[in-house]
């Protein structure tokens, strides 16, 4: 994880600022729920 936000930080362009990097409690569907709860606002 310390590696990946190094490697984040570094690069510099990223379009929006990242306050901290940590890992999700459930990384293999932490993506899907994101995209579904977006989808569920965009409907309402």
């Amino acid at each position: 994880l310390q590696k990946f936000e190094t490697m984040l930080r570094a690069e510099g362009d990223f379009p929006i600022e990242i306050s901290e990097v940590r890992m999700a409690k459930d990384p293999l569907t932490a993506t899907a729920r994101g995209c579904y709860i977006a989808a569920l606002s965009e409907t309402k």
